[in-house]
C-alpha cells in the first residue's frame, strides 16, 4: 500500500487560524490579542497579518486593529455564483409552479460539523420569520441539520453528540440523544426529515436530500413556513419537496443510494 502524503505548511495553517478568529470577532483586533488568543507568536503573528493586509484579504485600522476584509465576500459570493448546486437549485423556480407562503431553501454540510444555509427564495408574509443565507444550522433541531446526521457515518454523530449538548432551543426541541437517533433512521428510511417548531416557535420545515455521484449527502432543500400552513399540506409538501431534491441530484450528476 502506498504510503499517505499528508500536506501541513505551519504558516498556512496559522494564517488560516488567525482569518477564522478574525471572522467571529465583530470588533477589530490587534496583533497582541489574536497572537495571545491563538498562542502565537506575536512576531509570526505579525508577519502574517502584514502578508494577508498586502492581498487585500484583512484591513488594518489606524490603532493598527485588524478586521477581515470584502475580499472574502467576493470570494463568497463567486463560490455562491458558480456553485453547481445553487444552479440547479434555482433552476427549479419553486414559486412558478407553487404559490405558497413559505420559504424555500437549500442546506449544505460544512466542516466540522456544521450545516449552513447557502441559498433562499423567500414568500413568506412574516419578515421576521426569513432564514438568512449563511446563517448555521442546528443540526439536531433543523430538518436539514437531522439529515446531515442520518446520512452521516456513526463516528460523525458521536462525535457530534459527545461534543454538542442538544439545548431546547423551544419546547418541541429534542434533547434526548436516543429520542433523537430514532428520528434520523426515521429520517434515512422515509427520505426526508422534519423541524416540528423545534428551531422556532410555529415554525416548522419538511427537508429532503440530495446526493452527489458519490451517493453521499450533498445537500438538504426544504421548504419553511408557520406551523398551520405545513401541518395542513403535509402530504403535499413532502411529495414536492422530495420531487425537487431528486429533480437537483440529477442535474447535479447524482445517485440516490
Amino acid at each position: 500500500m502506498a504510503e499517505k502524503i499528508t500536506h501541513n505548511n505551519i504558516s498556512l495553517d496559522k494564517a488560516f487560524q488567525i482569518i477564522e478568529y478574525l471572522s467571529l470577532s465583530n470588533i477589530p483586533l490587534s496583533v497582541s490579542e489574536i497572537s495571545q488568543k491563538l498562542n502565537f507568536n506575536r512576531a509570526t503573528t505579525n508577519n502574517l497579518l502584514g502578508t494577508m493586509l498586502s492581498h487585500k484579504y484583512v484591513t488594518k485600522d489606524r490603532y493598527g486593529k485588524y478586521s477581515i476584509s470584502s475580499k472574502f465576500f467576493e470570494i463568497g459570493c463567486a463560490y455562491h455564483n458558480n456553485n453547481p448546486l445553487v444552479q440547479a437549485f434555482v433552476q427549479q423556480n419553486f414559486f412558478e409552479t407553487h404559490n405558497y407562503n413559505c420559504a424555500f431553501g437549500l442546506s449544505i454540510p460544512v466542516y466540522p460539523q456544521k450545516g449552513i444555509l447557502l441559498c433562499v427564495q423567500n414568500h413568506m408574509d412574516n419578515f421576521d420569520d426569513i432564514p438568512l443565507v449563511g446563517n448555521s444550522l442546528p443540526l439536531y433541531a433543523s430538518g436539514a441539520g437531522k439529515l446531515i446526521l442520518a446520512y452521516s457515518s456513526e463516528e460523525y454523530r458521536d462525535l457530534f453528540f459527545s461534543t454538542h449538548e442538544l439545548l431546547p432551543l423551544t419546547p418541541q426541541t429534542i434533547t434526548d440523544r436516543d429520542t433523537l437517533e430514532r428520528e434520523l433512521v426515521l429520517a434515512k428510511t422515509q427520505g426526508y426529515a422534519q423541524d416540528n417548531c423545534e428551531v422556532r416557535p410555529n415554525l416548522c420545515c419538511v427537508s429532503a436530500p440530495v446526493f452527489n455521484a458519490e451517493q453521499a449527502l450533498a445537500a438538504a432543500v426544504s421548504i419553511t413556513g408557520s406551523k398551520d400552513f405545513i401541518l395542513s399540506n403535509e402530504s403535499k409538501l413532502i411529495k414536492d419537496i422530495t420531487s425537487c431534491a431528486q429533480l437537483i441530484t440529477y442535474r447535479i450528476g447524482g445517485q440516490t443510494p
